[in-house]
């Protein structure tokens, strides 16, 4: 690995900074993937309404910066397209997880009455984990790839 360099540095901790950003947007995955069964349709709903504003919130933010800023730096460095072109599809995977989150959202505002209990509502928690497992794996292959690659790049 190259010398380290300034700019790399503060690219690196402002990454590492970003990521940790999300961990509230984790830990609120991981509640609702655990109670989602258990709770009547309306705070179900409220919990969803909370979920869906904190990704916009955050992960909107957190994804429009990698693309517009963070991943044209990066592909500076020799052969590091790969990288970026993989963590632009995983941030289509994302979307399309979020989507489907959305659309349970709706399903559920629809049935108000639906009773809460075990296995009733399997798609969400599934959707859920989804969200969850794809955000956790980006997040450290972003860390991985991108910091070593922000390393690279000459001054």
């Amino acid at each position: 690995m190259p010398a380290s360099r300034p700019t790399a540095r503060i690219e690196q901790h402002t990454l590492h900074r970003a990521h940790r950003g999300l961990d509230g947007l984790l830990a609120q995955l991981e509640t609702m993937t655990r109670l989602c069964d258990a709770l009547p349709a309306a705070e179900l709903d409220a919990a969803f309404d909370r979920l869906l504003r904190e990704i916009d919130r955050t992960l909107g933010r957190h994804v429009q910066w990698e693309e517009q800023v963070c991943f044209p730096d990066t592909e500076r460095a020799p052969g590091a397209d790969w990288a970026t072109r993989l963590l632009r599809l995983q941030h289509a995977q994302i979307a399309a997880a979020i989507e489907t989150l959305a659309a349970d959202r709706r399903q559920v505002a629809a049935e108000p009455g639906r009773p809460a209990g075990p296995g009733r509502r399997d798609g969400v928690g599934r959707h859920l984990h989804v969200l969850h497992a794809l955000l956790t794996s980006h997040l450290e292959q972003e860390e991985r790839a991108i910091l070593e690659l922000l390393l690279e790049l000459p001054d």
